[in-house]
């Protein structure tokens, strides 16, 4: 049975348009202020442009905490950490960020490609560009170019017949591997995202934790939605073994979707948490 998402006052997992996210950081910044929420941490793939834009506007907002979800690789598997905390002029993480833009442009342009040849579209790379407003784009703005252009009924329908996993446009990355992107990343605090979405059997979701804290990871994300009580009492299990700290967050990217912003499994009490270790640093 799935674990029931509660009201929190901090948010640490959601999306922007910066990258696959619906809302603009000032529309997600005013929506976290109205739900109540007074710490946000902004985790778009690969990048964090959000702050940079956040950083121009003066509005109310709840405290920022930055963060980004890296696409990484493990044992040919594609793995989400989670950053945060990190000075916003890090060599580091900006070196991360340019690199997945690299990354993500060629990987956009070979989904186009296979799109044009197998569907007989054209520009599609521009339509999915002008999705995902200028910035690189991923899948989910080459479903609603697809849409906008008659192609696919639906964005599920799009995923459904050519870009959901194993469809011609599920082209994978050249990603870093998850030690070149601790290496990279060291100023942040990191933490292993949603691990129940690889699907990983137990043995070998304690092998990645366990080389994941070798490598100076500090944090497994426990609470996220869809999580069964079976699940969260591994996890749980896992966090004290190999001494991680737990997270949670909504993974939220647009509003009336299956996520709420600030909405996620409680976490346990008497455990080390992301908000109690940030606090160490500041």
């Amino acid at each position: 049975m799935a674990m029931f998402p509660v009201p929190h006052t901090s948010e640490w997992h959601c999306h922007t348009t910066c990258s696959d996210g619906a809302l603009s950081p000032e529309a997600l910044a005013g929506r976290a202020v109205a739900s109540g929420i007074k710490t946000l941490a902004i985790t778009d793939h690969d990048n964090f442009r959000a702050y940079r834009e956040l950083s121009q506007i003066r509005l109310p907002a709840p405290r920022l905490v930055t963060g980004m979800e890296m696409s990484v690789v493990w044992r040919g598997m594609t793995l989400h950490v989670l950053s945060y905390g990190f000075p916003a002029d890090d060599p580091g993480h900006l070196a991360f960020e340019k690199l997945q833009d690299v990354n993500r442009q060629a990987r956009a342009e070979q989904i186009a490609d296979k799109l044009e040849r197998k569907l007989g579209v054209s520009d599609i790379l521009a339509h999915a560009r002008k999705q995902a407003a200028g910035d690189t784009p991923g899948r989910p703005h080459f479903a609603l170019a697809l849409v906008e252009q008659g192609v696919a009924d639906t964005v599920s329908r799009a995923f459904e017949r050519w870009l959901g996993q194993g469809k011609m446009g599920d082209v994978k990355s050249h990603w870093p591997t998850l030690d070149e992107a601790m290496k990279m990343t060291g100023s942040g605090i990191r933490v292993l995202a949603h691990p129940i979405k690889y699907k990983m059997t137990a043995t070998r979701l304690r092998e990645c934790l366990s080389e994941f804290r070798a490598l100076g990871g500090e944090g497994v994300e426990l609470s996220a939605p869809g999580i069964s009580s079976g699940w969260y009492g591994q996890l749980l299990t896992m966090a004290k073994r190999y001494e991680l700290l737990v997270s949670g967050g909504s993974d939220f990217h647009r509003p009336g979707s299956w996520s709420v912003l600030g909405r996620y499994p409680k976490l346990p009490s008497r455990m080390p948490d992301l908000a109690s270790r940030l606090l160490e640093v500041e």
